[in-house]
């Protein structure tokens, strides 16, 4: 639910009030629609808004063979295919409003894994959901939510300054094993004054993630490719999901988020140890994305607050000789929803202004 949050006495004497109701703010954290009454003495308010990021995708369908004459083959959901894009952050300042007056505030949702199956599932991600504020049919402020992974694009800015979600990064296709095998990082958040970082695409490498611009956050990596082998002669081929989105804050453009490490591949022993892709790091004081599952794991990183986009799951091939070959993989990860927060100030000498003119948290 959303917190209405006003300053301590002894804060507002701190920026030079007597009153604690000079300064107030109001944030929404919670996916879904709500109404902002304007308190008594206000005539202007400053707002930010943060899209919900896109869902990762699930690379194959479960796939098992126990028979060698009817080989089941891993079933691809589509060439290319992303994880999902990072939520775009808009800010506008300034704007009139009147004491008593509603407004609607809707918080995007986060986009969500899907399972690929027989059921009618897709395997791709969802879109994450667009954050606002409105009067009556009039958008004061809007950021775009992510795209889900059949497009992974980030968020736009719709209504306001800020910037653009990252996009999500592209599953590696193995054409070995006829399936999409590595997964892709997610797009970051995007920042006050630029976009949110790339995330990278998958590969037997392993890449690392963008680095977010202005304020914004950076992508997962792209996963690696171990390969491990067992005293009993069963083939294993291990591929990595990649690392969530970092996300932002909405307290005030800070640094810059930087992207998730690559993943490490090589052979899997007692000695070894198989990274899996970073998460991308918050920009702005926002947090940092899950990685990739390590050692043998092929799950995706979720996103991180606020707008964090969701890694693809990896796949595991393993042959264990005379004909019988298992595919098996990891959903996708879901994203993270957005945000809005609302501040004003009633003294006229005081400006509260995004991105960073007394916008801290109180």
């Amino acid at each position: 639910m959303p917190v209405l949050g006003t300053i301590a006495a002894a804060t507002a004497r701190g920026f030079g009030f007597s009153s604690i109701d000079t300064l107030g703010e109001q944030e929404f954290t919670s996916p879904g629609t709500y109404s902002f009454v304007v308190p008594t003495g206000v005539t202007a308010i400053s707002a930010v808004t943060v899209g919900g990021g896109g869902g990762g995708a699930m690379t194959i369908r479960y796939n098992v063979n126990t028979n060698p004459a009817s080989l089941i083959t891993a079933v691809p959901i589509g060439n290319p295919c992303y994880a999902g894009g990072g939520g775009a952050l808009a800010y506008a300042n300034a704007i009139p409003v009147t004491p008593g007056e509603t407004l609607t505030v809707v918080v995007g949702a986060r986009g969500s894994a899907e399972l690929l199956s027989s059921a009618g599932g897709t395997g791709l991600g969802s879109a994450g959901g667009d954050s606002y504020i409105r009067r009556a049919s009039t958008d004061l402020v809007r950021a775009g939510g992510g795209k889900g992974s059949a497009s992974g694009t980030g968020g736009a800015v719709i209504v306001g300054a800020g910037g653009a979600g990252g996009a999500g990064g592209n599953v590696a296709w193995d054409s070995n094993y006829a399936t999409f095998v590595v997964g892709g990082g997610a797009g970051g958040a995007g920042g006050y004054t630029g976009a949110g970082g790339a995330g990278a695409n998958g590969s037997s490498g392993g890449n690392a993630g963008g680095n977010g611009v202005g304020g914004a956050a950076g992508g997962g990596g792209g996963g690696a490719n171990p390969v491990i082998t067992t005293t009993g002669g069963i083939f294993y081929s291990l591929y990595q999901g990649g690392g969530g989105g970092g996300g932002v804050s909405i307290y005030g453009q800070g640094s810059t988020g930087t992207g998730g490490a690559a993943g490490t591949g090589g052979s899997h022993s007692s000695t070894v140890t198989i990274n899996g892709p970073g998460g991308g790091v918050g920009g702005s004081g926002g947090a940092t994305a899950e990685p990739g599952n390590s050692g043998i794991g092929t799950g995706a990183g979720r996103g991180a607050l606020y707008g964090g986009g969701g890694g693809t799951g990896g796949s595991r091939y393993t042959d264990q000789g005379g004909g019988v070959k298992f595919y098996t993989t990891a959903i996708g990860s879901d994203a993270t929803p957005g945000a809005v927060r609302i501040v004003w100030s009633t003294d006229a000498t005081f400006t509260r202004a995004f991105p960073s003119t007394n916008v801290g948290q109180l």
